[in-house]
């Protein structure tokens, strides 16, 4: 710390001289050389003094934390590098997130529309909350930059719609939705980048915006898909009569835009369909898109008809898709039956990527796990058909302690998870610490019977939905271990704390929030793989629920299998433990 402040009050031109020197004197091949040139570069930043050269040099290191510093210093540098721009072009497609973030924000520091432009192009590679919120404020920053261009009436961020929308939700700004007409409107468009913005328009429009952009092209499925997002996430639908456009769809001979139109007359309520779907749902020998559609429409056309409608298609012979849409109406209607009628499927089901997906209909409700434990009271699921249940629920982060211990008797599991005591923390980690052995826990890590690999990475295999576990063991001590094992709430990674949305109409949804707009929170859930969108006006609830992490992972466990659990979670970043 001294020798950087010497060097910040010395002379300039000294500073810079001896800088120089010593850069050109550094040896590639010394371990530190890439950590030494970020020093450097620090050095210059101090004074204020560009060195273009040794910034594309560390622009291309090896390491991504190089790399990462340096797309930072673009910003630091701005305007007065020759083309900032095209550095930071290069850097939104580094591979590692931490770089693609540092160049979102050095972007805000370059005041003009190709910068925002530049940004947005985080939207075509793997992105997180915090690449999220970053772009969020970039492109707010860069307003004044972007937004005219778009009021004069060009399309900004490189003619590209979808990165249009991401600002424009950002914003939520209403006025802007006419001027996405107007794009609409431009005459000489090329027919897909219409097609786009009209989609565009179809999810940010009011409801003359909609009808425009349905009348302008009736046969989109861009265009479609968007007016069933706007209706079912925030409740807006197209002016006008909407029974004739919908009929003409459903009559279509198109496989593709049938579905299409029979989810637009459940979601914009066009009682005339009714018939439409009670015909579609008696032909058994339907196409399968179609019957899903029919069924995701049922509860808002036919109402408790649905329970009678959807029952039939609920059978083990037909698809998993037509299995789950089937449970999925009825739950909406009757949560009861929809509970009765899963149970009398699950002994068919084979693995647990299916189970997740069968049960999510009646889990996803406020009251679910409660009407399938009642259900499970008079017909409890078979014993291996428990035991998948139970690796499906616990995989999917999926808790709740009377539907476990229901599971747990089918399946002749004892649930001894003793309360919180330190002293048994201590004692524990002293026992797996001296017995345990950490290949045999390598082993029980990766088999069912703890699901640890189902959701977290163990270099590089395993799922994401819970923390990277391969350095673990540098950064916990095994007392902390313990508890993240035993009692997962009194450990939550940063980044890993669940949330629950309760909407007004009962369905419930848990995961990592992911963003939020003016309107909407979007929702990651690891258990189904995909963000639920959710409208704020449609929420009754949202609260913190803690870890994923259910309770009780470990009770199927002997005492030596969790010893060596625990001591081979502790090895982690430690020892090596690979055979």
């Amino acid at each position: 710390h001294q020798a950087k402040t010497l060097l910040f009050d010395k002379p300039t031109s000294e500073v810079m001289a001896a800088v120089d020197a010593w850069v050109a004197a550094l040896a590639p091949t010394d371990p530190q050389f890439e950590q030494l040139l970020v020093h450097a570069i620090g050095i210059c930043e101090g004074h204020e003094t560009l060195r273009p050269a040794l910034l594309n040099r560390l622009l291309s290191a090896e390491d991504f934390r190089a790399r990462a510093y340096a797309t930072r210093v673009i910003g630091n540098w701005g305007t007065r590098l020759a083309d900032p721009l095209s550095m930071l072009r290069r850097q939104i497609q580094d591979p590692h997130p931490r770089v693609r973030l540092e160049a979102i924000v050095a972007c805000s520091y370059i005041p003009s529309a190709e910068a925002a432009a530049v940004a947005t192009q985080a939207l075509d590679r793997p992105r997180d909350r915090f690449i999220d919120y970053a772009l969020a404020q970039t492109v707010n920053a860069l307003g004044p930059s972007w937004y005219p261009t778009l009021a004069g009436g060009a399309l900004p961020f490189a003619e590209n719609p979808e990165h249009l929308r991401f600002a424009l939700e950002s914003e939520g700004a209403k006025e802007t939705a006419g001027l996405v007409r107007k794009l609409a409107e431009r005459p000489g468009l090329d027919g897909q980048l219409r097609e786009r913005i009209l989609a565009l328009l179809a999810a940010v429009g009011s409801g003359a915006d909609l009808r425009y952009a349905l009348d302008a092209a009736p046969g989109s499925q861009a265009v479609l898909q968007e007016l069933i997002t706007a209706a079912s996430v925030h409740r807006r639908k197209p002016t006008g009569d909407l029974t004739v456009p919908v009929r003409r769809l459903i009559a279509d001979a198109s496989p593709a835009l049938r579905p299409l139109g029979l989810t637009l007359a459940g979601a914009w309520g066009i009682a005339e369909a009714s018939d439409a779907i009670r015909a579609e749902l008696s032909r058994t020998d339907n196409d399968e898109r179609i019957l899903v559609a029919a069924l995701g429409a049922s509860p808002a056309l036919l109402g408790p008809e649905t329970v009678r409608r959807a029952r039939p298609l609920a059978v083990s012979t037909a698809p998993l898709a037509v299995r789950t849409a089937s449970i999925a109406a009825m739950a909406a209607v009757e949560l009861t039956a929809a509970a009765r009628t899963v149970t009398e499927l699950l002994s068919d089901v084979k693995t647990e990527a299916d189970m997740n997906q069968l049960l999510a209909p009646i889990l996803n409700r406020k009251d679910g796990a409660a009407a399938l434990t009642q259900a499970w009271q008079t017909r409890p699921p078979a014993a291996d058909a428990a035991r998948l249940i139970r690796r499906a629920l616990n995989n999917s982060g999926r808790s709740d302690v009377a539907l476990m211990n229901a599971l747990h008797r089918v399946v002749g599991i004892e649930n001894e998870l003793p309360a919180y005591d330190p002293a048994f923390v201590r004692s524990l980690a002293e026992v797996s610490m001296k017995q345990g052995d950490a290949q045999r826990g390598r082993a029980v890590y990766f088999s069912n019977l703890s699901s640890c690999a189902a959701c977290h990475k163990l270099d590089g295999k395993g799922g994401e939905a819970g923390p990277d576990l391969t350095l673990v063991g540098a950064g916990r001590s095994p007392e902390l271990l313990i508890e993240s094992l035993l009692w997962p709430n009194r450990q939550i990674r940063e980044g890993y704390l669940a949330t629950t949305i309760t909407t007004k109409a009962g369905e419930q949804f848990t995961g990592y929030k992911t963003r939020e707009t003016p309107n909407e929170w979007q929702l990651r859930d690891p258990a189904a793989n995909q963000t639920h969108r959710i409208a704020k006006a449609d929420v009754e609830q949202i609260k913190d629920t803690g870890s994923l992490m259910p309770e009780g992972l470990t009770a199927g466990l002997t005492r030596d299998e969790l010893h060596d659990l625990i001591r081979f979670l502790a090895d982690q970043g430690r020892v090596s433990t690979s055979p």
